[in-house]
């Protein structure tokens, strides 16, 4: 017995290690195989099994003399065994010595005619010699004789896909891997085949049982990949694409998908790359090239798109497309002539392209070829009444030249083509708000208004959202919200180029300026007193300018001189300029515009600075967070009870949000009759634009021109129609033409400044409140009286009182406001006590006192950087430090 223990215990042992030497087989690990096989032959030279994996593995691997002595020791020990015989006449035809086969495989069937491995083995020789019917009978055969010989199964497979009986070797491929659920090229066949037939959930099914059991298979992340493009599931067929190309990096097709398909995703950031790859390996490989080329322009990189496709056109000489977007890309660059010449040239060829048609009309316009333009605007929506955009151009060229008139009827015939366009309704609202035209004005606004606070609307054009009474703030931030998204979409959807978490580099508190306007603009005189007073031992300032350059004035060449770096791009390439910024490495940047004309959002929406703030030129919120993450107010026109009707985090002053330049001259003070007003009159004054004046507000003036005798009310010069408009209004409310008084243009604002002061009192406009013009009118000394509402536009009149603690000219009521104007004008005394009062703010208060304000507003930068070092962000309202002192 203690003999007998031992010999058992190495049978199990061997039988281990053949299980073993099986299974690797399986896997495909030829080498653990072989090295099996090594110990088991050492201990058993005889060993059947160990001999056939061994040859098989051998033969794997290229082995073939090795493979071939093993099979011939097997078959010297063993005698006829049909499996080795098998797989030594297989061995010789992949030697090419057929002619030696012949005769043992005869005689062998002679003794068995019904084995499955010797009937494969014919089947197989008679494939090879091309008699396919004959070979199909015989792997037929060998499965009758045993329907489990898998390999007689997969050959029978292949032989049918040989003869495109597709339907016939699935069948085959599905019964094999029922024997062998992990047979490795069924599974792959399966997964391929059925993908082309279009049975597209069983390929994929096939192909993830593929990827699960073999990782690195790259034909089943193909084929998922595929299935899943075609089910429209690109992000997932994304994700198999990636796996694919991992896998098989020299394959350019799968490559060149795969940076299609990161495009299709946005992903225009990770798709250059493997672009890029694929033309290094073959260049001028069609989809990649159109592919890089939509990244390019899509990133607005105009120089290397007009490069890229300018020779992608000498490859593709004939396809006129890419001459086009050569053309755009200099459109984009200001190469305005030689875009206009391909236009030209391509309608000459082919007159109804209307796109070459479109696209000279915006060149035309950009050249301030207003005629032209609108001529070619015309021609496109006179052959194509369908095309919007033209009918959105045509009224866009009339806004840019200020006839509002003119710009009514496209829109109007925009609106109706599609009452879904937002845009065309809000500019519709605009224009005629512009002219005083009130009557058909009612009911847009009134639509305007429903639609916002119904939610039918999913982007309003912001500025007009200002200028229209009713709208409820939260709306307010959805529609801008949209709008932005609608516009500046692929933008927000990219990376940010600056994440909040860069570091930074030593030294002073980086600020930049963003703005449109750094001329003699009303924000900028208002803004001066405070770039000029910065601490710049505390602060580095850049400033950056966009757009088409102003011409020089003393007031611009005051901004330039007032900071440390000054930049203006001239490019419209959002992105260009976003790259530029984000190079200066700048702590917070201050976007004054916001939504205001021809002011490109889209810069702030690429983050081009780890912390940005909305502030000053636009009384709103930008609607989006990742837009700016600070908007900059006071406790009256954005308490912190008010934080849900904006998307930026609050950060109040502690008084007025407006700067003001405390420097600002007034000319010598003109008469009444130089400025064309009676002697003896009360003048009633508003200064605010037409677009500002509702019917509701005007008609409560003319009752009170009507009420205080001989009393004027006297408003700026705005369009001709407007003031026609306004003087019927005056007529049919009994106030006689005379009476309404418009002051002709002056040289600057000093001499605007000088002839306020000739006002008795200033009637504020409402829902859109006087800003700059509320500033103007209280530095010359003229009291006014102000509406204050529920959004940012509607209580910026009121901050400006409050901050000269002349609160009791706020009111909250149309009847309130028409009471106190009354009160005043009938009571001079009273009138002039508030204008002593004003006189003294003015030398006093925190509104007109530059430095003070410079200081508060250095501190609340500072709060917001403390905020960031932090890791925090939240709503704060700056303390004022004179109260404070006063507290301790």
């Amino acid at each position: 017995m203690s003999n007998q223990a031992p010999a058992q215990s190495n049978r199990l042992t061997l039988e281990q290690a053949i299980l073993r030497a099986q299974q690797a087989a399986q896997q495909g690990d030829h080498g653990e195989v072989l090295k099996l096989c090594q110990g088991i032959l050492r201990a058993d030279p005889q060993q059947l099994d160990a001999l056939l994996l061994a040859a098989q593995s051998s033969r794997a691997i290229d082995k073939l003399d090795q493979a071939l002595a093993l099979l011939e020791r097997l078959l010297k020990l063993h005698g006829l065994h049909a499996e080795s015989l098998a797989e030594w006449c297989s061995l010789q035809m992949q030697r090419g010595a057929d002619a030696e086969i012949t005769k043992p495989l005869e005689q062998a069937l002679a003794q068995q005619p019904n084995s499955a491995p010797l009937l494969f083995t014919l089947a197989n020789v008679q494939r090879k010699q091309g008699d396919l019917k004959q070979a199909e009978a015989c792997y037929r055969q060998a499965l009758q004789s045993d329907g489990r010989y898998h390999k007689a199964i997969y050959n029978l497979a292949g032989l049918l896909m040989q003869q495109n009986r597709l339907d016939e070797a699935l069948l085959q491929f599905e019964a094999l891997v029922k024997l062998q659920p992990g047979h490795l090229a069924a599974l792959k066949y399966l997964a391929s085949l059925l993908q082309q037939k279009g049975q597209l959930e069983q390929a994929l099914d096939y192909a993830q049982q593929l990827v699960d059991q073999y990782p690195q298979e790259a034909e089943g992340w193909r084929v998922i990949a595929e299935v899943q493009r075609q089910q429209g599931q690109t992000a997932e067929a994304e994700v198999a694409l990636r796996a694919f190309v991992t896998l098989k990096p020299d394959n350019v097709e799968a490559m060149a998908l795969w940076g299609h398909l990161l495009c299709e995703l946005g992903r225009q950031h990770e798709a250059e790359e493997p672009l890029r790859r694929v033309l290094a390996l073959k260049p001028n490989h069609e989809v990649a090239s159109y592919a890089l080329g939509h990244i390019l322009v899509h990133q607005e990189r105009w120089a290397e798109a007009e490069a890229f496709y300018t020779e992608l056109l000498h490859v593709y000489p004939s396809r006129s497309e890419l001459a086009s977007v050569v053309a755009m890309t200099q459109v984009r660059q200001n190469k305005l002539e030689q875009a206009a010449t391909f236009y030209a040239q391509r309608l000459k060829q082919v007159p109804q392209d209307v796109e070459a048609l479109f696209q000279l009309a915006i060149v035309q316009m950009k050249q301030k070829k207003y005629g032209p333009a609108f001529k070619s605007f015309s021609q496109l929506v006179e052959h194509h009444p369908d095309a919007l955009e033209g009918w959105h151009n045509l009224a866009t060229l009339k806004m840019m030249q200020r006839d509002f008139r003119g710009a009514i009827p496209f829109y109007e015939e925009l609106y109706k083509r599609d009452p879904s366009h937002s845009d065309a309704l809000a500019k519709l609202v605009y224009a005629r708000q512009n002219l005083c035209d009130w009557a058909p004005l009612a009911e847009h606004e009134a639509q305007t208004v429903a639609q916002l606070n119904g939610g039918e609307v999913s982007y309003f054009s912001p500025f007009e959202l200002l200028t229209t009474e009713g709208v409820d703030p939260t709306a307010i931030k959805q529609a801008v919200r949209g709008y932005g998204e609608k516009l500046y979409g692929s933008l927000l959807r990219e990376p940010p180029l600056v994440h909040s978490s860069s570091n930074r580099r030593a030294g002073r508190l980086r600020i930049g300026y963003l703005s449109k306007d750094f001329y003699d603009h009303a924000c900028m005189r208002l803004l001066i007193g405070v770039l000029e007073g910065h601490n710049l031992e505390a602060f580095e300032l850049f400033g950056y300018g966009y757009g088409e350059v102003p011409e020089e004035d003393a007031l611009r060449q005051r901004v330039i001189q007032s900071f440390d770096h000054f930049t203006h791009y001239t490019t419209d390439s959002d992105r260009e300029i976003a790259h530029a910024i984000a190079a200066d490495e700048l702590d917070i940047l201050i976007f004054i515009c916001g939504y205001t004309g021809m002011s490109q959002p889209g810069i702030m929406a690429c983050r081009p600075a780890k912390i940005q703030v909305n502030w000053l030129g636009y009384a709103s919120t930008l609607g989006h967070p990742r837009m700016a993450d600070y908007l900059i107010g006071d406790p009256i026109v954005t308490p912190l009870e008010h934080g849900a009707h904006f998307s930026e985090t609050l950060a109040l002053m502690p008084h007025c949000y407006l700067p003001n330049d405390q420097q600002r001259p007034k000319a010598p003070r003109p008469t009444r009759q130089e400025q064309g007003l009676p002697e003896g009159a009360f003048v009633f004054a508003s200064f605010n634009r037409s677009c500002k004046i509702t019917a509701k507000m005007f008609s409560l003036w003319c009752d009170l021109v009507k009420a205080v005798e001989g009393s004027v009310l006297w408003l700026q010069q705005m369009p001709q129609e407007a003031q026609e408009n306004l003087l019927q209004a005056a007529t049919q409310q009994g106030v006689e033409p005379q009476r309404i008084i418009f002051a002709h243009r002056v040289p600057g604002n000093s001499d605007h400044l000088a002839r306020l002061q000739l006002a008795d009192l200033a009637l504020d406009s409402f829902p859109y409140t006087s800003h700059a013009t509320g500033c103007d009118v209280l530095w010359a000394g003229v009291p006014m009286i102000s509406k204050i509402g529920p959004t940012f536009a509607s209580r910026v009149g009121a901050s400006l009182l409050k901050s000269l603690q002349l609160e009791a000219l706020i009111v909250e009521s149309d009847a309130a406001y028409a009471e106190l104007a009354l009160n005043l004008a009938r009571d001079p005394q009273q009138l002039q006590q508030l204008r002593e009062k004003l006189a003294r703010q003015l030398q006093s208060s925190p509104l007109f006192d530059t430095q003070r304000f410079t200081r508060d507003l250095e501190r609340l930068y500072q709060t917001i950087w403390q905020q960031h070092q932090a890791g925090e962000r939240s709503p704060f309202c700056l303390p004022d430090p004179a109260i404070s002192q006063v507290e301790a």
